[in-house]
């Protein structure tokens, strides 16, 4: 019996421990990542890619080939190109551009370089494929570089090896691009196919999950795609017969819900969280929340780990003029909080008495979510910006030793110091610490609770007008194709990590005869002829309440500007602009399509976390010192 009893124990064991392992083996295989099937799938999208790049070719050296078909074949590299390019943008951004770049050139921005990057790829074909006559010879070159790129992009899917965690990121990303420069033409402005390559796109979302998983449970995402395409179907039809895209209603129904899908099947698939430093939180449900964005990916990847603190330095150092000169100038000066950090003016006061700085003051909100700081985008982080300002003599005038040896005089900044910097090296006053405390508060100022956000979130409504403007932003008015959706300023999605800069032609005054404003821009950075006029592309969020607008404050109303865009910009006022990248052919916007346009940029306001200064600035110690008089806020 017990020789039995033991034999039993035994069998026992080792059934208990094969079954662990088959349901172990079982789990293993429900989702097992298949990375060579999703390289050959890759490979030969590629490879479908350049067969329709040949067949273009063919018909374009054709004596028989007209331009209609011309434009549907080209539609089809289109296509083909679209269920790869979440890829090719991830891990080949320059081949990318190459491929799908906008249609202009791309100035090198170094230090005395000159050298201007032509544009190619598929938007280039577009503008050579749809002009009249058409230019053969141009053609065949642009489809040969074409064709040469997608060869090679072939070979390189072969060996991607692309991890499971980055394939879901790319398919997020995927998703953002596809509403922010996709939908809405954005690079297909002339044959306007972004409905048709969206459902492309869309399918190939799902098409990818299902070739890279072995019997996972795509379903949701497959249901939530297929209810977003059908819903592509109907509005094709409304499109067709005149109707503006309904870009509200699919984001709002349908993109939200894919995205939504796709962070369920990622933490089921995956049960980790990746750490990469991206612009963008996967696990955000919208794009229309400040939680989506990350600010330390738009700094020198420190993250400050000093709790409330540090910001709330930032915000004394920010209404204290003690950073100035003569104790009387504050960055709250300019940026007045009652005016969503402006000042109303069309070009801002300077330190020295009637002194007109040369440009317009813009609102430090959201000013931690870009690229580039100032007009002319001339330094890269909020530390810089606030250096250059401090230091500015049209400005502030300020010196840090002599700002750092003020600051000293206080016990009171001495122990805010201290417990803001807690824990690091150097919790003394200094000039690297002021920078950083008043970054960290700048970066606390994050504006995404408008009306229009919210009724985006579904946590709130706007009225139909506020809807058919913001479908009129982002269609007939081509706003949205530099002001992208989301944060509505030029930096780029769904990487985020370049920042559009655009030549318009503004206006010196809004009276006729128009000359172009004097202001070269870009071009006193880097001394390059492309660039001269160019001005980095600001948000539109809170744009009701940050008049007057445009860089030397040319247009005190709404309705002005959105009739500048109307005509074309300043070409389209019968302005000589060299090299204006705004369109100049007029948008053709009826009154009652004006109107709900402002009405859209006015339902994007949201002050909420703006601060107001109120009590006593940091004393300093010798009750007697003239510093004890300074104004927080500064003087007018």
């Amino acid at each position: 019996m017990r020789f039995k009893k033991s034999t039993w124990v035994t069998a026992s064991v080792i059934l208990i421990i094969v079954a662990l392992l088959q349901w172990s083996f079982i789990t293993v295989n429900e989702n097992e990542y298949q990375q060579q099937k999703l390289e050959a799938y890759l490979s030969k999208s590629a490879l479908d890619f350049t067969n329709e790049l040949e067949k273009l070719k063919a018909l374009a050296g054709s004596e028989k080939a007209n331009s209609h078909q011309l434009v549907e074949q080209f539609k089809a590299c289109r296509i083909s190109y679209k269920k790869l390019e979440g890829f090719t943008g991830y891990y080949f951004a320059y081949t990318e551009r190459d491929l799908n770049g906008p249609p202009i050139a791309m100035v090198e921005e170094e230090p005395q370089s000159k050298y201007v990057r032509p544009p190619h790829g598929l938007q280039v074909i577009e503008e050579i494929i749809t002009e009249k006559p058409l230019n053969k010879r141009r053609l065949l070159d642009e489809v040969n570089h074409t064709l040469g790129l997608a060869a090679k992009l072939s070979l390189s899917f072969k060996t991607l090896h692309p991890y499971d965690y980055q394939l879901f990121e790319i398919m997020q990303l995927r998703l953002v691009k596809i509403y922010t420069l996709g939908i809405n033409n954005f690079d297909c402005q002339v044959i306007k196919t972004g409905i048709s390559e969206t459902k492309a796109a869309l399918l190939s979302i799902s098409n990818i999950l299902n070739i890279s998983y072995r019997n996972a449970d795509f379903s949701m995402v497959n249901s939530s795609i297929d209810s977003a395409v059908a819903f592509l179907d109907r509005q094709q039809i409304k499109v067709n017969h005149g109707a503006e895209f309904d870009y509200f209603t699919f984001y709002r129904n349908y993109v939200v819900k894919a995205n939504q899908t796709l962070i369920n099947a990622r933490k089921s698939i995956l049960k980790f969280d990746p750490q990469n430093i991206r612009a963008l939180n996967l696990d955000a449900a919208t794009l229309f929340e400040k939680e989506a964005y990350n600010t330390y990916f738009f700094t020198k990847l420190q993250r400050s780990i000093n709790g409330d603190m540090l910001p709330y330095l930032g915000k004394l150092l920010f209404f204290d003029p003690i950073l100035s000169v003569n104790n009387s100038v504050s960055c709250a000066s300019c940026h007045k909080p009652n005016m969503a950090y402006t000042d109303g003016l069309p070009k801002s006061y300077g330190f020295l008495k009637n002194d007109t700085l040369p440009r317009n003051t813009p609102t430090i909100l959201n000013a931690a979510l870009q690229r580039n700081l100032f007009m002319d985008a001339s330094v890269l982080v909020l530390e810089d910006q606030a250096k250059t300002v401090v230091q500015n003599e049209r400005e502030m005038h300020g010196d840090f030793k002599v700002v750092v040896a003020k600051l000293n005089q206080s016990s009171a900044y001495k122990k805010i110091f201290s417990q803001a910097f807690a824990g690091t090296k150097d919790t003394a006053i200094s000039e690297e610490g002021i920078l950083k405390a008043l970054a960290e508060f700048q970066r606390t100022q994050l504006s995404f609770d408008s009306p229009f956000d919210k009724a985006m979130r579904g946590a709130g409504t706007v009225a139909q007008p506020v809807i058919d403007g913001y479908n009129i932003f982002m269609g007939k008015a081509k706003c949205g194709h530099c002001h992208f959706a989301g944060l509505f300023n030029g930096t780029t999605p769904p990487q985020y990590r370049e920042s559009e800069f655009d030549i318009i032609g503004v206006p010196s005054s809004n009276k006729r005869p128009y000359k172009l404003d004097g202001d070269l821009g870009r071009y006193n950075v880097f001394k390059n002829d492309e660039l001269k006029y160019a001005f980095k592309t600001t948000t539109v969020r809170n744009i009701a309440v940050t008049a007057p607008y445009m860089h030397n404050g040319v247009y005190k109303t709404l309705e002005e500007v959105v009739d500048f865009y109307n005509k074309g910009g300043g070409a389209g006022l019968g302005i000589h602009v060299p090299d204006q990248t705004l369109p100049d052919d007029k948008l053709k916007l009826t009154k009652d399509e004006k109107k709900k346009l402002v009405l859209f940029l006015q339902s994007l306001t949201d002050t909420s976390a703006v601060v107001h200064f109120s009590g006593q600035l940091p004393a300093i110690d010798d009750s007697a010192s003239p510093l004890n008089k300074r104004i927080a806020g500064g003087t007018d």
